[in-house]
């Protein structure tokens, strides 16, 4: 009987996988028939879109089963094996269904992306591993199922991570952490105001203005990760060709111009863009509304930035005038600082603890006991405009000291927006 048992099991597994390869083998061959017709039939259509509700089938259950089995094995005397056994199957059918359903979905919509193919492949990969968790879910070992299981969680993980990318943009976690960028600036709110021909300054601002709007609200669906409807708006040539439906600006004619047509539509309009969001602001939709009255322009080779950065270059301040005896230009503005804040001036510290300090700020060392005591007993009324002096001039601890403020300053070995690069 148990014999009868194990090999209706691994018949049950065999079937199953077969199945998976058959119905993969079925949704790439209706995608490509949908591809080659250039009008996909309905079906697959609706099949392609229910990818999003199916594919959560697997990435819940696939965690919940993990979360069983560690219970399973910090509880001896509870059994949720049966649970176990339940969860994997319907997490491995609907992984394939997943698969199958992805396949129609990127074949009937515009996914012109270099991240599509890591996703399906990914997507391909954790189907097969739902289908090993579930085979090896009936070993008596548990060893080699709970090592397949974590290699399919991080699978899931990791293919769970391209699909929101595709869906919601590459900067979908990392925009989290930026901070929110302003519509426009002052500078491009007089541009809008004035009349007749741009001077190549404001052509600049005004594109740099433009660009960032696009940046911001249009390149999660009409970027480079994801082309929707045909329409990449990331660079001249893809923005002036436009989409699928033809030319989305007119330069010159923004009443004619599609994008203002769409960013001007009510948020619950099918039509509107962004799709995501409360949508464009009065003064986003002005600057567009201008730029392309003013033709459109749209100047070759690289912009600026389209992100807004600290100036970085020296600048000279205003040195506070000298108040009483202190001439010093820090003193100085330290003077003022406290004017303004009613601080008042601390007493000047002790021996032991200035120079305690300077060796710190300077060179970040504890200075050595005899030179505290040297410096204790030292008679001369500029011994601490000295000691300022021998300490900075000890270069090698000083350059090691401040190195690592230098790159926090510089943003050395970093790369992005914001950041000094080479």
């Amino acid at each position: 009987m148990e014999f009868h048992r194990k090999k209706g099991k691994q018949g049950a597994y065999a079937l199953a996988s077969a199945l998976a390869l058959i119905l993969a083998q079925t949704g790439a061959y209706a995608a490509e028939k949908a591809a080659e017709e250039g009008s996909p039939f309905w079906l697959w259509v609706l099949l392609g879109r229910l990818h999003p509700m199916i594919v959560h089938f697997p990435i819940s259950l696939i965690l919940v089963v993990l979360v069983l089995e560690v219970l399973q094995g910090t509880r001896r005397a509870m059994d949720l094996r049966s649970a176990i056994r339940v969860l994997l199957v319907i997490s491995a059918l609907s992984s394939i269904a997943a698969v199958v359903f992805g396949l129609l979905l990127a074949n009937t919509e515009s996914y012109g992306s270099d991240i599509l193919p890591l996703h399906q492949w990914a997507g391909i990969i954790t189907m097969i591993l739902a289908l090993g968790c579930w085979w090896a879910g009936g070993w008596q070992s548990r060893t080699v199922f709970r090592g397949l299981l974590i290699v399919t969680v991080a699978a899931v993980t990791v293919t769970g991570h391209f699909g929101a990318t595709l869906t919601h943009g590459e900067d979908y976690l990392s925009g989290a952490f930026n901070e929110e960028v302003p519509e426009t600036d002052d500078a491009a709110l007089v541009i809008v105001q004035t009349s007749g021909p741009l001077t190549e300054p404001q052509v600049q601002e005004i594109n740099l203005q433009v660009r960032t709007i696009l940046a911001h609200e249009c390149f999660n669906c009409h970027g480079q990760a994801k082309v929707k409807g045909e329409l990449r708006l990331d660079t001249k040539e893809h923005a002036f060709k436009g989409g699928k439906h033809g030319a989305v600006i007119i330069p010159g004619k923004p009443g004619e111009s599609e994008l203002i047509r769409r960013v001007k539509l009510p948020r619950n309009h099918k039509d509107a863009m962004p799709e995501k969001g409360e949508g464009l602001s009065a003064a986003q939709i002005k600057m567009l509304e201008f730029w392309i009255e003013k033709g459109a322009p749209w100047p070759d080779g690289p912009l600026k930035s389209i992100y807004r950065v600290a100036a970085l270059e020296p600048r000279m301040p205003n040195i506070p005038a000298v108040v009483g005896n202190r001439e010093i230009p820090i003193d100085r503005f330290v003077d003022v600082y406290f004017s303004e804040h009613k601080v008042a001036w601390p007493s000047p510290v002790d021996d032991r603890t200035y120079i305690r300090r300077v060796y710190l700020d300077a060179i970040g060392l504890i200075p050595p006991p005899d030179s505290v005591d040297a410096f204790m007993k030292d008679p001369r009324k500029d011994k601490r405009e000295r000691l300022v002096k021998t300490v900075l001039n000890r270069n090698d601890d000083y350059a090691r000291h401040w190195l690592t403020f230098w790159n926090d300053a510089l943003r050395n070995d970093y790369t992005g927006t914001g950041y000094i690069t080479g």
